[in-house]
């Protein structure tokens, strides 16, 4: 076997992410939650959230908690899967890889 050829598998080391660098996106939806608190009583009654192809809205919201809320919940809620996606990632290394010698061969 050729010295550049190594029989070992790769030990290439996890990537580490810094603790502020994985809560930065809870930390940006909870300040838009406080701005939104701050600022909710100078928001309109109805406003526009869709425009159809004319320009024209033609779906509207109003001034109700869920609805002004609902987009940063979601935020959080999605920030959370990844963040999950991700730890389980980091905790189990060997999971998302796929044993080529395990494969059979597609039969045509």
């Amino acid at each position: 076997m050729p010295p550049s050829v190594s029989s070992k598998p790769d030990r290439t080391p996890l990537p580490q992410s810094s603790p502020w660098l994985r809560w930065l996106p809870f930390l940006v939806l909870l300040l838009a939650a406080v701005l939104v608190l701050l600022v909710r009583n100078h928001f309109p009654d109805r406003w526009p959230v869709h425009w159809g192809l004319h320009g024209q809205p033609d779906r509207w919201s109003r001034k109700a908690s869920l609805d002004v809320f609902f987009p940063i919940g979601f935020g959080v809620f999605m920030c959370g899967i990844i963040e999950g996606i991700a730890t389980l990632l980091l905790a189990y290394p060997r999971a998302g890889k796929i044993s080529v010698s395990r494969q059979k061969p597609l039969a045509l």
